[in-house]
This record gives C-alpha cells, sequence and structure tokens, in this order.
C-alpha cells in the first residue's frame, strides 16, 4: 500500500491555509462527494498493494518445543497440522451404544463397552411439560423466572428413607426477604390467593415469615403489573390494637419484653411503649405490674 502523504490540516503552509478555507466554504453535498473520493482511492490503493504482497512463508516445520509457545509465535510451524490441535472430526462410531467420538479418543469412554446402559431421557410431568414447552398460559412468566423458581425448590430432590421426628426438631433458619418475595411472586402466578401464600409461609417458616397484611399488599402490587420485587410497596395500613389484647398478653406472661409484644401484636415497639405507660404498666424486678399514676387509655385503641 503507498505511503499516505501527510496531511494538510495539522500544517501552517499556504496549502494547508487554502484547503482549510476551501472545506469551510463546502456544502453538505461537495463535501459528502470528496469523502467519497478519498475513500474510492484509499480502496484502490489496498487492491493494488494486495496484489504486489509476496506469497506468504511456507510452514514447513513441526511443531516441537510447546512449552510457552504462545508467547514465542513462529511463522514457520504449521501449528494446525499438530494432532494436539487437529483433534479431527467425530467420525467413530460406538458398536454397543452408537455414540459418536473423536479419531483419538479412548474405545469404550462413552459406555465401557457396552457395560454400562442408561435408561431413555422421558418427558417431564405435568404441568412442567406445558410450562417448558411454551403450551401453557404461564410458559412466558415461567420461563422468564425460571432461575427464581429453580432455586426455591433447589433443595426438595433429597431423598429419605427414614423420617426422624425425635427428640430433635430441625433448626429453620430465618429467610432473607428477597426469597420470601420469590415465593410470593411463584405462588401469584400459580394462581394462589394471598391468604394461601401466607399460609404456606407459615407452614414453612412459621415466625420467620411475613405477615398475611404484607403478603396483601404484594399481590395487590402484582395485580397492578408491577413485579419489582426490589421495592416494598406503598399504603401500609395503620397499625393498631386494643389494650386487651396487649393485657391477655401480660396476664398469660409478665416477663415478655417489649419487643417481643410487639412482634406478637405485630406492631412497632414504640406503640407497645406507648400503650403500656398509659396503661400506668411499669417492669419492676423483671415483671409488668401497674402503678397508682395510669393514664388515660385513649378508648382502648392505638
Amino acid at each position: 500500500m503507498p505511503r499516505r502523504s501527510r496531511p494538510l490540516i495539522g500544517r501552517n503552509t499556504a496549502a494547508s491555509r487554502r484547503y482549510k478555507n476551501a472545506i469551510a466554504i463546502e456544502t453538505p453535498l461537495q463535501s459528502e462527494t470528496r469523502r467519497a473520493l478519498r475513500r474510492l482511492r484509499y480502496s484502490e490503493a489496498r487492491v493494488a498493494a494486495a496484489q504486489t504482497m509476496q506469497v506468504p512463508v511456507q510452514r514447513i516445520q513441526l511443531w516441537t518445543h510447546k512449552p510457552f509457545s504462545g508467547l514465542q509465535y513462529n511463522t514457520h510451524i504449521d501449528y494446525k497440522a499438530d494432532s494436539s490441535v487437529d483433534i479431527g472430526q467425530m467420525s467413530r462410531v460406538c458398536q454397543f451404544c452408537s455414540a459418536l467420538r473423536f479419531r483419538d479418543e479412548p474405545f469404550g469412554l462413552c459406555c465401557k463397552q457396552g457395560r454400562v446402559s442408561l435408561p431413555a431421557i422421558e418427558s417431564p410431568p405435568e404441568p412442567i411439560f406445558s410450562l417448558l414447552s411454551g403450551l401453557h398460559p404461564l410458559s412466558k412468566s415461567f420461563l422468564l423466572h425460571i432461575r427464581r423458581y429453580n432455586s426455591i425448590f433447589q433443595m426438595t430432590s433429597f431423598g429419605a428413607r427414614q423420617v426422624v421426628t425425635s427428640p430433635w426438631k430441625m433448626a429453620i433458619s430465618e429467610p432473607k426477604s428477597a426469597y420470601l418475595r420469590e415465593v410470593l411472586l411463584f405462588a401469584f402466578n400459580w394462581k394462589k390467593s394471598a391468604t394461601e401464600a401466607h399460609r404456606m409461609l407459615e407452614e414453612v417458616y412459621s415466625d420467620h415469615a411475613l405477615s398475611k397484611s404484607q403478603c396483601y399488599r404484594w399481590f395487590k402490587k402484582f395485580q397492578s403489573g408491577d413485579f419489582e420485587l426490589d421495592k416494598e410497596p406503598h399504603g401500609k395500613p395503620p397499625q393498631k390494637f386494643e389494650d386487651a389484647e396487649l393485657q391477655a398478653l401480660l396476664d398469660e406472661d409478665s416477663t415478655q419484653m417489649q419487643d417481643k409484644l410487639a412482634k406478637q401484636l405485630q406492631v412497632s415497639q414504640g406503640a407497645v411503649s406507648l400503650r403500656l405507660n398509659s396503661l400506668g404498666m411499669i417492669q419492676k424486678l423483671s415483671r409488668w405490674s401497674p402503678t397508682s399514676l395510669a393514664k388515660g387509655s385513649n378508648n382502648g385503641v392505638w
């Protein structure tokens, strides 16, 4: 390819100044025509240079010294002719299982010369088959969230011959909120109600499950077409409970702490603290007991 002349744009000569002035007053059509002619000249120059190139060096040497060959490339070595590079095609057929193998692949690697026989792959049961094949109305949503569903049921493939229920009980770790939201989305796509989804969570995670109100809020969000699981739905209703419920818990166990009472009533710890003050309850010797300085109860609702 011929050597390009030095451009005039970056030079401060009379010719460069004339070239700049000519470009400045060009119309868009003239500019496009000039660029097209320049591209044509460069293309013709490349073709002419390719025709005059020398014949490449014949690769006649064998690849004998292989360590660090990637850092010491030799144009005279025919790398592709080496057996470690050219493994051939899968043209060998096993006489026992009809599996294809490469030219240098050891015989019997596929089925141990007929000693190993695998059953045919069966079709998955319904409704998995319809969901995977696109025949189910929820196939699109199922395939979109298939990785999440697989993560949810990844522990269900374990088998056991004996179920031991005593003298110990398996401890269930507290699940992450993001995991519980994925379970709710799966239940929603499976046409379950918010009550059924909450019941399933309670059966598995007990105290660690989402509350029924949270399940209803998430289902309401899904029904609106919003399936974003990272954002908590708004519009949480105010938490209310009666003094009778709080008093019943104290009568059952007067040593309970505020955080435990708040968890059972599904309210904040601050709301429990205010109601205890309104009821005139103080904690003395790790027990809640009434005092003579009881305040109003605000009609018994907070």
